[in-house]
């Protein structure tokens, strides 16, 4: 694309990607899209494990011999978001003091923003000056400035809904208390028009004991957030076209958690007080599949009284994964597995007539490749199955998603 008359970039843009990222095999979309093999891609593709190729990156593992004052900053829709969780927790494993976390409601950005996803207003709160809090920071331990900011709590996070800020010097926070939602159904949870409900109390025999879809790679369950619309005329200004674009893409959201029954639907219900949760989240999943390796999704999600939904967070994992990256393991057809997914982090106040959202799918594309289910090399091959899906919620397979609660949140107390 380095090409200065900007042409070639616009070629690109031009193509029906609803479309080309439909083909098979995945490996060769490079050619599709840019008309030549890019030899990155095929490396990259060509090492589906977590293998030499891939450690010779990875760090985490070497953080407890770097004993250095650390800035992590991220915000709740950073795609990126998982590293600063992931940093943080190493190197206060290891013991490092003075690791410093801000966790704002943005995106990927280096600067604080009112304004997230979806156009959401999170008020004049959300604004502080990273920028000079870096610089404080620098000053503190590069130059030796005795400025007061090691003497600051270490950890603040902010909490959409009430919009305000949390601090601590741990993260978690130390007044968590994890609190377990548990999926359950009559057996019949998919879709919105389905009979899924999430409960903090643990599942009993008086329902059913799990809940069944069918994920067909050649009709994969889409992403909520790829939506491409036809060209239409649009007079409005840019302002009103944001609007309707949002719109769009909400009202496309709740369609998708509607028409399709590949996806596992559990909803609280109505909150009757506000709950505060900020922090990490986790989930674990019993699952059988017909098939020797496939993928579970799961999402979090706020719906509002108006019954918009919001996504909050989300987890997957590959299940030939589900003990190592570094060895794949295929799956035994029928049996019951224990998936443990990170559901990456957020801070919300869920309002009085608002609900919590939590569903179960396997695949969201084409944000994520489809698994085949074959066993095989998904990237590189053509040959794909259907696969059978099965979601336990019983007293031995209690399938929940685990949230940091805060009781009585000290909003704005440093």
């Amino acid at each position: 694309t380095g090409d200065i008359t900007g042409s070639a970039m616009s070629k690109i843009n031009e193509r029906d990607y609803a479309k080309l990222l439909k083909h098979l095999p995945v490996v060769e979309l490079d050619s599709l899209i840019l008309e030549k093999e890019n030899k990155y891609w095929r490396e990259w593709i060509a090492h589906p494990d977590l293998d030499d190729y891939w450690k010779r990156a990875c760090f985490l593992d070497r953080l407890e011999n770097l004993n250095i004052p650390v800035y992590h900053q991220s915000g709740w829709y950073d795609g990126d978001g998982i590293g600063s969780k992931l940093n943080y927790a190493a190197m206060k494993k290891s013991g490092h003091g003075n690791q410093r976390l801000v966790l704002g409601p943005w995106g990927h950005s280096e600067e604080a923003t009112r304004r997230g996803p979806n156009n959401t207003d999170f008020g004049p709160n959300a604004i502080v000056d990273m920028q000079r809090s870096y610089l404080r920071w620098m000053d503190r331990w590069l130059l030796g400035i005795d400025n007061g900011i090691d003497k600051e709590p270490l950890v603040s996070v902010f909490v959409m809904g009430s919009n305000d800020w949390l601090y601590g010097d741990t993260y978690p926070l130390p007044e968590t208390e994890f609190t377990k939602y548990y999926l359950a159904s009559k057996g019949l949870a998919n879709s919105t028009l389905g009979d899924g409900w999430l409960s903090t109390e643990a599942p009993v025999d008086s329902v059913a004991a799990y809940d069944k879809y069918v994920y067909d790679p050649a009709d994969p369950t889409p992403d909520p957030n790829f939506r491409i619309d036809e060209d239409e005329e649009c007079d409005s200004t840019a302002a009103e076209a944001i609007e309707v674009a949002i719109e769009k893409r909400l009202a496309y959201y709740a369609m998708i958690d509607s028409v399709r029954n590949d996806i596992l639907v559990f909803d609280t219900p109505p909150m009757t007080d506000s709950m505060t949760f900020v922090g990490p989240i986790e989930a674990v999943l019993y699952a059988a599949t017909s098939a020797v390796d496939t993928d579970w999704f799961m999402r979090l999600s706020k719906v509002d009284s108006n019954g918009q939904v919001f996504p909050l967070t989300h987890g997957v994992i590959r299940a030939r994964y589900h003990k190592s990256m570094s060895k794949p393991e295929l799956l035994v057809p029928g049996d019951i597995y224990e998936y443990h997914i990170d559901m990456w982090q957020t801070g919300l106040t869920v309002m009085p007539g608002e609900r919590l959202r939590v569903e179960v799918a396997s695949a969201s594309f084409p944000m994520f490749s489809r698994n085949l289910n074959t066993g095989g090399h998904n990237e590189m091959e053509t040959e794909f199955i259907t696969a059978e899906q099965t979601i336990y919620h019983d007293k031995e397979h209690p399938s929940h998603i685990i949230l940091p609660v805060i009781k009585n949140p000290a909003f704005g107390q440093k």
